[in-house]
């Protein structure tokens, strides 16, 4: 079951005050006065629990409050049978006790909000009677069982006037005249502000009815305008509806075209080198300048280039180690050593320096390493001066052995 779209807030009433679901069709409407100037005021009533009354709306100026689904039964007019088969409506008051008036724009607001019920209803042209069973429009003091005067004295008189308007929105007696223009093309509208689609084929401006809401910003094709010339307005249409002839439309005043996508602005193409007749500078060529004196590299003979000793002087250097070994054997001249000790020196005499000297001298004349003769001269010297001192450590170990006999 659907809702009023003229609906402007919901304000649910507390599950203690009306029934979920109903047992009857929904066969009339009922008007009550809300003894209060204040809309808001109808809503805290109902959502307190164990108020033990409701109503569906409420209506005050041009704002329509709902406070029970139309499918559930709110308790409004103090009789089961009724409550099961109608829809309530309370109304905001202008005054006080004892008229309880209403505002001209909230009575103008309850018309239609009656009219919009009774169509989505299907309740057909509303009628009064109040020894009816189950009028189609009616006041709540109509039914058995409410001792009330609501709808008030000011409101009561006018349930007539609420019929023939509702009656004339829902069944118009004369025709608009309206003016069916289709676009060349369908365009992209942009609603400017909250709004909504309206049932305009009524002969009176007020007799307008709203069918359902949307939100500002929102995007909608248009593909034709309406003009009603009985009430001076312009509505813009849909496909579907301007196809169809349903006279459901947009105010014109409310939608403005969607503005066109701007193009990217372009770079402008780069201008094209134009050639030149003048010859580009030329790196300058650097001729060779040969000097005018050349000078030759000079030439460095092997004898120019020699470093070491001499075979000769190596010798003698060798003869000279020689006689301090003999030397210190005639004279006994004792070096204390380990046997330890004399055994290191004596491979590294035998072994090792002359390992290296071999290695060194191969390698040299292989990648052409320098000093290979310093080195080998070198290690040679090394060696007589360790020969040197293990003779003399042998001859401290003789001598030892000849005291002992």
């Amino acid at each position: 079951m659907s809702q009023s779209s003229m609906v402007t807030r919901q304000w649910w009433a507390n599950g203690t005050n009306y029934t979920v679901g109903r047992q009857d069709k929904i066969r009339g409407i009922v008007i009550h006065h809300a003894a209060s100037t204040s809309l808001d005021s109808i809503g805290q009533v109902f959502s307190q629990p164990g108020r033990g009354g409701s109503a569906h709306y409420g209506v005050g100026g041009k704002q329509v409050h709902q406070y029970v689904r139309e499918e559930d039964c709110s308790w409004h007019c103090s009789n089961w049978a009724g409550n099961n088969a109608t829809i309530g409506i309370e109304t905001t008051n202008s005054t006080g006790a004892p008229d309880w008036k209403v505002s001209d724009e909230t009575f103008d607001t309850l018309c239609k909000l009656v009219a919009e019920i009774a169509r989505r209803n299907g309740l057909g042209k509303l009628w009064i009677n109040p020894d009816a069973d189950f009028p189609a429009l009616s006041g709540h003091k109509d039914w058995q069982g409410a001792a009330t005067v609501c709808p008030g004295p000011y409101l009561y008189p006018k349930l007539q006037e609420i019929c023939d308007r509702a009656n004339e929105i829902n069944y118009p007696t004369k025709k608009a005249e309206l003016i069916w223009t289709k676009f060349d093309k369908v365009e992209t509208y942009i609603t400017t502000r909250t709004t909504h689609l309206y049932d305009f084929n009524h002969t009176h401006a007020e007799n307008i009815v709203a069918i359902k809401e949307f939100a500002k910003d929102t995007a909608i094709d248009i593909y034709g305008k309406v003009e009603n010339k009985t009430i001076g307005k312009t509505f813009l249409l849909t496909e579907y509806s301007f196809t169809k002839k349903i006279t459901n439309g947009f105010k014109d005043d409310a939608l403005k075209p969607k503005p066109a996508p701007q193009p990217q602005p372009q770079p402008a193409p780069e201008a094209p080198e134009t050639p030149s007749d003048e010859p580009k500078d030329q790196e300058p060529v650097i001729e060779p300048v040969e000097p005018e004196n050349p000078q030759e590299e000079p030439v460095i003979s092997p004898e120019d280039n020699q470093s070491g000793l001499t075979e000769e002087e190596l010798a003698k250097i060798q003869a000279q180690m020689q006689e301090i070994e003999n030397n210190a054997k005639e004279k006994i001249v004792m070096i204390p050593m380990s046997n330890k000790t004399y055994d290191i020196l004596k491979i590294v005499a035998i072994v090792i320096l002359p390992l290296i000297q071999v290695l060194y001298t191969g390698l040299a004349k292989i990648w052409g390493f320098g000093f290979g003769t310093e080195i080998d001269q070198t290690i040679q010297l090394v060696i007589a001066a360790i020969n040197v001192v293990l003779g003399a450590a042998l001859v401290k170990s003789s001598s030892d052995y000849h005291k002992g006999d």
